[in-house]
């Protein structure tokens, strides 16, 4: 609970500023994620910004790198060697 309340306190504040310094940020296309060790479950979380839910995720990929919630690194390496044995 103090995650989900923590996590709508700091999206306020960020609308905030979003708001009085006029750049855009689209929170239909974000997602969020939560860092967890390999042997704790994850349980999920409603986060919500001006009433819409914000998704959360187990991966993403960021400048073609694929970051896990358990900060492991097989699911990247699983993506990567097709694309090189294709290359090779």
């Amino acid at each position: 609970m103090n995650f989900e309340r923590n996590l709508n306190i700091v999206f306020r504040i960020i609308r905030k500023w979003y708001n009085s310094n006029n750049p855009s940020l689209n929170f239909d296309k974000n997602n969020y994620m939560k860092f967890i060790s390999k042997n704790k479950s994850l349980n999920k979380s409603n986060v919500e910004h001006d009433n819409k839910m914000i998704i959360q995720t187990d991966f993403v990929k960021f400048l073609s790198i694929t970051v896990v919630n358990t900060l492991s690194w097989k699911q990247h390496i699983d993506t990567v060697i097709p694309k090189l044995n294709k290359a090779f």
